[in-house]
């Protein structure tokens, strides 16, 4: 240690930098004479604190003066302004942005119970291609009224019909052979 380190670290330093200054200064009578004048300097100013002499009439004028044209100042600024960020305080800003994020995707992505993203499809009809043909007949109107559109419409319900009657047919000839079908194998021919 150097001798001008010594009464910084004595003062400033940690519990192991005023160890060393106290150890140095056993060992250096130049640090040794400082340190007793500076120990003795300190109880000095100790006792004045606890017992202050009182001003003298011109010394305090002179404290009123300083102090009257200190405060007609304007007040002054705190250290830290108060939109400066501190680490809590950003931590916390963080935080509530970040809560405010989740509670927002979460509203986004629920779906309300009315929606239904599949719906069933309607029962299949049980119209008879007779029934279907009625409806159509009661739908037509004159054919020289209608547009062309409208009467190809009509003759593809007109064919549609027909080609659903038959169609019937043919599944009512294809159940009965199955039920023959099923009636023979369970008569075995010997």
């Amino acid at each position: 240690m150097k001798c001008d380190q010594f009464l910084p670290l004595l003062e400033t330093g940690g519990r192991l930098s005023r160890w060393r200054a106290r150890r140095h200064a056993a060992r250096c009578s130049h640090c040794a004479d400082v340190l007793a004048r500076w120990a003795s300097l300190k109880k000095e100013l100790a006792q004045d604190v606890l017992d202050p002499t009182p001003l003298s009439d011109w010394e305090r004028s002179m404290w009123m003066r300083a102090a009257e044209a200190n405060g007609s100042r304007e007040r002054p600024r705190p250290a830290i302004a108060r939109w400066r960020v501190t680490w809590p305080r950003g931590a916390g800003i963080a935080l509530a942005a970040a809560c405010v994020v989740i509670i927002a995707v979460i509203v986004v992505r629920q779906k309300p119970a009315e929606i239904v993203e599949n719906p069933q499809p309607p029962p299949p009809s049980t119209t008879t291609p007779a029934e279907l043909s009625r409806v159509v007949s009661a739908v037509k109107v004159e054919p020289s009224g209608q547009t062309e559109a409208l009467a190809e419409l009509s003759a593809g319900v007109d064919r549609l019909a027909d080609e659903m009657q038959s169609l019937r047919r043919k599944a009512e000839r294809a159940g009965a052979r199955e039920q023959v079908a099923v009636v023979l194998n369970r008569f075995e021919w010997r």
